[in-house]
């Protein structure tokens, strides 16, 4: 048996009017808790609008889908945009087979911050 050490690190910058969460690394039951604690913040803080940005995700599970659709609700809730981005051809394709991209907004395009 190998040992995996799964990691997520959570990068926040804000421009203008928008807050951006930058992804990197594995986002999956193990880290799960760190994914929900960053998107809450960015969520929070946000006063227009929120982009998520999951293009540098190794590893995604379908909890990461939930907790996305959770802070889309958050976001409407304080009546502001949130835009998940995914430049990476690999995670792009298994949200859009996810069907999430009926759900929310997913952006293949990077928005400048």
């Amino acid at each position: 048996m190998t040992n995996s050490r799964l990691d997520l690190s959570a990068i926040r910058r804000r421009s203008g009017d928008l807050d951006k969460l930058l992804l990197i690394g594995d986002a999956d039951l193990a880290t799960l808790s760190a994914l929900r604690s960053a998107l809450r913040g960015l969520i929070d803080d946000a006063t227009v609008g929120a982009i998520v940005d999951v293009s540098l995700l190794g590893v995604l599970d379908h909890g990461v889908l939930g907790e996305l659709l959770g802070a889309r609700m958050r976001a409407a809730s304080k009546g502001i945009s949130l835009v998940v981005v995914c430049v990476d051809d690999r995670v792009f394709e298994w949200l859009e087979r996810s069907g999430i991209n009926e759900l929310l907004v997913v952006s293949r395009t990077e928005i400048a911050t």
